[in-house]
């Protein structure tokens, strides 16, 4: 019969306890540590006019505060969404924000993208004296 001494079993029951509590303690902890995703501050984001479902209707479209693209059933929702005006012959895209104020100024037009980049690189300020519902068309 195998007798260990009362005094010398608990003693090894209790360092025994005290490594699973320390164990549990840092699992907990590296488990409950979410990794902080840095805000892209350049890059390209796409966004396209699909329509999604699941048990309801939805787009995507881009949002500043992550600079990234957001369905419109998450919250925060997207700031700017592309639609399709298919009211007229042919159908025409347009940017429209979610927030029931003008919010578009088209500043110019430009023949190619490398002087649109170099026309927005250069803005400093602009006075803007109408603002519009939309993009329309993009």
């Amino acid at each position: 019969m195998n007798f260990i001494p009362s005094g010398l079993f608990l003693f090894y029951l209790c360092i025994t306890m005290r490594k699973i509590f320390y164990f549990l303690i840092l699992l907990t902890a590296f488990s409950a540590c979410t990794k902080v995703e840095k805000t892209p501050t350049s890059g390209t984001a796409t966004i396209d006019n699909t329509t999604y479902q699941s048990t309801t209707y939805y787009v995507y479209g881009f949002t500043f505060s992550k600079a990234n693209i957001v369905s419109i059933i998450t919250n925060p929702g997207p700031d700017i969404l592309l639609y399709v005006n298919s009211s007229g012959t042919p159908s025409r895209l347009t940017l429209q924000a979610d927030n029931f104020k003008p919010s578009f100024y088209k500043l110019g037009d430009y023949a190619d993208e490398a002087s649109a980049i170099a026309a927005f690189n250069d803005l400093k300020t602009i006075n803007v004296s109408q603002w519009t519902d939309m993009a329309d068309p993009i």
